[in-house]
């Protein structure tokens, strides 16, 4: 599996180091490849903002690494800088830790992106 954060209308992932330059849509499409869940999450302006923040700043930071730092820790540890009682530790579960950010009661929606081709 593969965790990214899309805030602000960007798209953030974490594979080579962070990185972004794309719209959510266009992060969507061009990995249209691999099925994706996508978490819709009610937090604060002001949470989204200092998220957004803290992800310019690492974008080209980071590398990844098996066994150490990959997508969900990363991405992990990000999200628990703005939702409260998000407890990443242990993340690399992907599904585990969809299960995580499911029991803050911070998701609004969940929309299914079925890979294509």
């Amino acid at each position: 599996g593969h965790t990214a954060i899309a805030v602000g209308g960007l798209a953030y992932s974490f594979e080579n180091g962070w990185s972004a330059g794309y719209t959510k849509d266009a992060y969507l499409a061009n990995n249209s490849w691999r099925a994706g869940i996508e978490l819709v999450l009610d937090v604060p302006r002001e949470d989204a903002v200092t998220l957004q923040e803290h992800l310019n700043t690492a974008v080209e930071e980071g590398l990844y690494a098996v066994g150490g730092d990959i997508c969900v820790d990363a991405t992990s540890r990000k999200l628990e800088e703005v939702l409260e009682g998000l407890d990443a530790t242990g993340s690399w579960d992907v599904i585990g830790f969809m299960e995580k950010i499911r029991q803050t009661g911070a998701v609004s929606a969940e929309i299914e992106h079925p890979a294509k081709g």
